[in-house]
């Protein structure tokens, strides 16, 4: 499976430029695409307006796919490089002394690897089935490739088939395979490279938090939504560990195996150059015996003949143990040092050379007494005997010093020279200074090599889409924020099949065939001018937008703003500790002044209610309720208010309760009246939900929220036969996720996870639509409320609601958003989004496209605005488009555009084509 098979192929490194540039499709180029479309437009049996709309705009949203299939290529290759780096590490190593478990230990990391790959692989294919091909005939790719036991065993069963199921437990089983291939680094002779095992390390930890995450999701890897999750998660979190971990192996491969190889040669020509000394020492014994040996009747003959016989056998012992030696070194299936027997290690590498010595003091003891058992000149005796013990005595000071140059780098730990072991007053004696020369400094700097300094690296942050995953079971299709939901009763025909099938019919289905083609393609295009209307309107309507008024009124930041519901009033409230509320038709008037600047807690949020008749005020431990008729009542919580949010206008039966909103708290969210009396309460263990939305009907609320583990949390990352080794997960890293939960039932009917920090969630006004937003640099969502009947209950009243992903509302660059983003436009046709540098940006709604942007420093005679954004909101009543921008300096500007909005120009009317 290589890079061919995406058939938009990135680099193997993609850059940041790269990657925006395939996001940036607009739309004036979409506009300009929208007739051609016509002409290659597909048929739809079945579905609304809405589905023929996303179906139509999905050729356009191909950047998008594209993106998409480049960061899944980019992650391939990656594991690709990963998987050739350890074969080559395998094939490399494979001559090498005890490299056994290195070998073993790589390939089968390779294996999991190439396994994971082509599961990912296969989850790509599924999310963006135009780029990337789908991989195929993995058990024959595995049966030539992989020679390793476990992939021979496993080589009938486990690489058959590509199941996305089996993915938390191949990351399990990549985690034991990992600890596996560190462990036999460890024990690998001769070198040492920290920065691969810190890489490796860095690696284990990132893929047992993916397997943590997985597995919460165990037998959903079929649902769309959970593919993007898992292709977004593993592209985030694996990235770049693993491309450290292959240049870590690259690095150790070109060095690190060069080195130990130098270290084995070394040794195996110090034994060599042994056993030839030895060899030829056991030569020049057996010689020297011949004239000794049939004389044995004196003492010295005796001895002659004693010591030399001893020489001959040490030299042999020294040839033979040599020999021994070299090949245990150079064995691959040699045992580690630590897993050695002492004996062993010591008996391969003293003996040979204790022996040769042994065998060399002896020779030169019998030597010296044949000089006088066969009765030489005094002279020669006495001068055989001076010299032997000469070079004897020398021989000896020589084996105590490299003794004791071995004990001072075990004790010291390299930090002292033997020299400086020695003290002074014995070094300086008359006699030792004869021997030893004292050095300029008495002591050695303590080496720092060891502790290296490391230098401060600044990483650019990559742009990380969050894709969220779903429970449905409804067949879709999501390509980077466009999705394509096909109900079971939607069959999409492709015209030209379609054509050729048809001429194939009898006359009758064949006249009901051109009919219900006609039927087709003419709705198609009443559907693309109706949405070349609409976006038409929008845009002309966004360019003639400007910031007409700046109001004054707060000296800090502006932390929140909101339109009331009937349009008329605008609410402000700033770190000041104010909250203004001004008359939209006269904002030139004084507005009306809320002064908590005496409470404690900081203003930061405000809600009106679906009447407009009351505003809440929330702080950070309490919240006041302000009505028209100047009232106020503070409610006083002992604990953190994260957001509030209202029900909808209660039905005409209940219309005696009083108003109700939802106080999120922590894992916690209370419903409470204006009265401050709680009336119902919904627990989330181990969650924190940090906003909520209530549908229209007040049966669900749809909530932002993270998922903390707990300290003690852990996951087995070994099956129950081999023994189960549980790793802790970080409690730091935390799992968002979005959360759609049924208040009759109290229980959470689908929970999707994403990557992004999600903290806010705004409904659309049909309640099926949900706008998430994000901190930093992460881009707005889009999700549907989906309700399927629940199929444990044929009652059709009994249904489940599920989470599915529409859009992904991307700009053109890399933007670090300020506050939430908000729907715009009468029919929520719109979604407006603020990035800090004073940049604001429009989408379509329904398609996804970027329509416009805005950019504050245009509006400031050419001079840049510094003054960051920190709030925004849109009036959705007002008879031209109207939204605010409040700032870090606390002005708000008020936007309006001097186009009267364009009404539709009615049905289109079909003519006779001519």
């Amino acid at each position: 499976m290589d890079e061919d098979d995406y058939q938009t192929t990135p680099s193997k490194h993609l850059d940041r430029e790269t990657l925006e540039g395939k996001r940036r499709h607009t739309a004036p180029s979409y506009l300009e695409h929208e007739t051609a479309s016509q002409q290659t437009m597909q048929g739809f049996a079945g579905g609304g307006d809405s589905h023929l709309e996303r179906e139509l705009a999905k050729r356009f949203a191909s950047p998008d796919e594209r993106l998409g299939a480049a960061a899944s290529a980019e992650l391939n290759s990656t594991f690709k490089g990963l998987a050739r780096d350890l074969g080559r590490l395998a094939n490399i190593s494979g001559d090498l002394g005890s490299s056994i478990g290195i070998v073993k230990s790589s390939t089968e990391l390779r294996d999991r690897v190439i396994r994971i790959r082509l599961l990912l692989r296969t989850n790509a294919s599924d999310l963006f089935p135009k780029t990337v091909k789908r991989p195929t005939a993995a058990s024959s790719y595995f049966s030539k490739t992989s020679k390793s036991p476990a992939a021979q065993h496993n080589g009938s069963g486990l690489y058959q088939k590509l199941d996305l199921e089996e993915l938390p437990g191949q990351f399990k089983l990549l985690v034991n395979d990992i600890k596996f291939f560190i462990s036999c680094l460890r024990d690998f002779p001769d070198f040492t490279d920290e920065s691969l095992y810190d890489a490796l390390s860095d690696f284990e930890d990132e893929a047992i938090y993916v397997s943590y995450l997985l597995s919460r999701h165990k037998g959903r890897f079929g649902d769309i939504a959970i593919k993007k999750y898992t292709q977004d998660l593993l592209t985030g979190r694996l990235g770049e560990p693993m491309e450290d971990v292959v240049a870590s192996l690259v690095n150790f491969i070109d060095t690190g195996i060069q080195a130990i190889r130098s270290t084995q040669d070394q040794d195996a020509t110090t034994s060599l150059t042994l056993t030839s000394l030895a060899t030829f020492f056991s030569a020049v014994s057996a010689t020297t015996l011949q004239y000794s040996f049939p004389n044995a009747t004196t003492v010295l003959q005796v001895t002659v003949n004693t010591f030399w016989f001893c020489s001959l056998v040490f030299s042999i012992a020294s040839v033979v143990n040599g020999l021994l030696a070299y090949m245990w070194k150079n064995a691959k299936y040699r045992s580690p040092e630590k897993y050695t027997p002492s004996w062993v290690l010591v008996w391969m590498n003293k003996i040979p050379l204790i022996a040769l010595i042994i065998s060399a003091a002896a020779f030169s003891i019998g030597l010296c007494a044949f000089a006088y058992s066969s009765h030489q000149n005094i002279v020669t005796s006495v001068l055989t005997t001076i010299f032997t013990v000469i070079s004897s005595a020398g021989l000896v000071v020589v084996m105590l010093w490299f003794s004791f140059e071995n004990w001072a780098y075990g004790n010291y730990d390299g930090t002292r020279w033997p020299l400086d072991v020695i003290p002074r007053s014995f070094r300086e004696n008359a006699i030792v200074s004869l021997f030893f020369r004292t050095p300029p400094s008495s002591e050695i700097r303590q080496s720092t090599s060891k502790e290296a300094n490391k230098e401060d690296l600044i990483e650019e942050e990559q742009f990380n889409f969050d894709f969220g995953c779903s429970e449905s079971d409804s067949k879709s299709r999501h390509i980077f924020g466009t999705q394509e939901h096909v109900p079971d009763h939607a069959v999409a025909i492709d015209i030209e099949k379609a054509s050729d099938a048809v001429r194939r019919l009898a006359p009758k289905e064949l006249f009901y065939g051109l009919v219900a083609l006609k039927v087709l393609l003419s709705r198609n295009r009443r559907i693309v001018k109706h949405r070349m209307q609409r976006v038409g309107r929008s845009l002309l309507m966004l360019s003639g937008m400007k910031p007409t008024r700046t109001l004054h009124s707060h000296e800090t930041l502006v932390r929140h703003m909101q339109f009331s519901p009937n349009g008329r009033s605008l609410a402000t409230c700033s770190w000041d500790g104010k909250v203004y509320i001004y008359e939209v038709k006269d904002l030139s008037s004084p507005p009306l002044t809320l002064d908590f600047s005496k409470e404690q807690d900081l203003l930061s949020h405000l809600a009106w209610s679906p009447k407009g008749n009351r505003l809440i005020c929330k702080m950070l431990r309490g919240l006041s309720i302000w009505t028209h008729g100047g009232e106020a009542k503070t409610i006083n919580r002992e604990r953190s208010i994260e957001s509030v949010t209202w029900f909808p206008t209660q039905s005409s039966a209940e219309h005696h309760q009083p108003d109700a909103f939802l106080s999120v708290e922590g894992s916690v969210v209370r419903k409470m009246n204006i009265y401050g009396e709680i009336e119902d309460e919904y627990v989330f263990e181990d969650i924190t939900i940090h906003d909520a939305a209530v549908t229209p009907d007040s049966s669900r609320m749809i909530c932002v929220a993270t998922r903390t583990p707990h300290s003690e949390s852990s996951i087995c990352t070994s099956p129950p036969e081999v023994g189960n080794i549980c790793a802790p997960i970080p409690v730091d890293r935390n799992e968002e996720m979005i959360l759609l939960y049924n208040f009759d039932k109290k229980k959470t009917e689908s929970c999707v996870p994403v990557v992004g920090e999600s903290r806010n969630v705004k409904l659309a006004k049909n309640g099926a639509l949900a706008l998430v937003s994000y901190e930093n640099q992460t881009p707005p969502q889009i999700w549907k409320i989906s309700m399927t009947k629940n199929h444990s209950d044929g009652e059709d009243s009994d249904k489940v609601g599920h989470l599915l992903l529409e859009q992904t509302l991307l700009p053109k660059k890399v933007v670090d958003f300020a506050g939430p983003s908000h729907f715009g436009g009468e029919q929520d046709d719109l979604v407006i989004c603020a990035g800090k540098d004073g940049t604001m940006y429009v989408w379509d709604s329904k398609t996804g496209f970027l329509l416009h942007e805005f950019d504050m420093g245009r509006f400031r005679a050419g001079r840049r605005m510094v003054d960051e954004l920190t709030s925004l909101t849109w009036n959705h009543v007002s008879d031209t488009f109207m939204f605010c921008t409040g700032h870090v300096s606390g002005t708000v500007n008020v936007w309006t555009s001097k186009q009267n909005p364009i009404t539709d120009t009615g049905p289109v009317r079909r003519g006779r084509k001519k």
